[in-house]
């Protein structure tokens, strides 16, 4: 049996439940395959480099390259519209969003869009072969580093202590919901009524604790060491959201 804690309208989970055994419980798949339309143009960025003998060809390979950048950051921020983090401070363009939950390292990406506006506007002489091949190779990285993220968005995460049976199961569903929703059964040391810095600071929709004695099959997975169970949603800090969001993504 379970008893419920009454006046808890928020209390602050440690992010050590996070460092628990993860496991993918649920996820969107995409049969669509808009996904290959970034490789189409990186394959014909590579045929002009491949083949070139000019400025101007070394340019429209550039060109075909930055295209090929284009297709896959629209398509993300299609998957998983990041300017809907719940975040105040989080930076405005997509790309700076993009680096911000960890998915990218921004400063080769930049390089090449720079070097592409450069072209196409003051009419700079492109890169030479080697610095092209560098960022054909940058490009190939990129679009197979975020392949499998576009074609399936993650929705349920669990994370398990094996050797105790506490578990906590993490619910994001982006593009829709970026605000977390958590439960499960933790010790009790890991939820307080008072701030931690890193703790998670939750908007509780349910909370219990295990009675002294009681069985451990009965109430869900509540035993002696699991002996507090909540339902809530994630309310901040900032920097332990922005965390939680970098957790997620390695988690994709």
């Amino acid at each position: 049996m379970s008893t419920m804690v009454q006046d808890h309208k928020a209390i602050w989970l440690s992010p050590t439940v996070f460092t628990w055994a993860p496991f993918v419980d649920a996820s969107t798949e995409f049969k669509q395959e808009p996904w290959k339309r970034s490789h189409a143009l990186f394959l014909h960025a590579e045929q002009i480099l491949n083949n070139a003998t000019t400025d101007d060809e070394r340019a429209d390979a550039i060109v075909a390259l930055r295209r090929a950048i284009n297709s896959r950051v629209r398509l993300l921020d299609q998957r998983y519209s990041f300017r809907r983090l719940p975040i105040k401070d989080k930076p405005s363009d997509v790309l700076g969003l993009l680096a911000f939950v960890g998915l990218v390292r921004p400063r080769m990406l930049r390089k090449l869009i720079d070097i592409r506006d450069a072209i196409e506007h003051k009419d700079v002489v492109p890169p030479d072969a080697e610095a092209c091949s560098v960022l054909l190779e940058f490009t190939w990285y990129f679009l197979k580093s975020t392949d499998f993220i576009t074609q399936r968005v993650i929705d349920t995460i669990s994370f398990t202590d094996e050797e105790n049976g506490c578990w906590v199961e993490l619910g994001i569903n982006p593009p829709d919901r970026w605000e977390p929703r958590v439960r499960g059964w933790v010790p009790s040391r890991l939820i307080s009524s008072e701030a931690y810095d890193g703790w998670l600071l939750l908007q509780v929709k349910r909370l219990e604790k295990r009675e002294k004695n009681a069985d451990p099959a009965d109430g869900g997975f509540g035993n002696e060491s699991c002996d507090r169970f909540f339902q809530a949603d994630v309310r901040g800090p900032a920097e332990a959201l922005r965390e939680l969001y970098r957790l997620y993504f390695e988690m994709v």
